[in-house]
């Protein structure tokens, strides 16, 4: 693995990246505005990340993997006998898929490449 991101849709991007920038001390690292979505990413350490996304769409809370080919992506794939499709390239690019993991949380494994 690449990289852990916890990502979470938030109401006020502003006011949650305040949050987590002034008083947990945080690094923006990346962020977006487009189609109508906000986002920032911000580093927690070396390999992990907490990317904040507003508007919401209610989608539930997701664990996810970075690693580092659309190849890896492929092989964890081949041994998700519960994965919900197959892995595929998503709107902002980067090519993945999820699956339902055993607390009930969607876990997302994705590459950039």
């Amino acid at each position: 693995m690449r990289a852990l991101w916890l990502p979470f849709e938030v109401a006020d991007l502003d006011a949650a990246t305040r949050f987590y920038t002034d008083q947990l001390g945080l690094s923006v690292v990346d962020g977006w505005d487009r189609d109508g979505e906000r986002g920032a990413v911000l580093r927690v350490a070396e390999g992990a990340f907490v990317e904040l996304v507003s508007p919401g769409v209610g989608h539930p809370p997701l664990v996810a993997f970075e690693v580092a080919s659309e190849s890896e992506v492929d092989g964890v794939y081949t041994g998700m006998a519960d994965a919900s499709a197959p892995p595929a390239r998503y709107p902002r690019g980067h090519y993945g898929f999820t699956v339902r993991g055993p607390a009930g949380a969607n876990v997302m494994v994705w590459s950039e490449r």
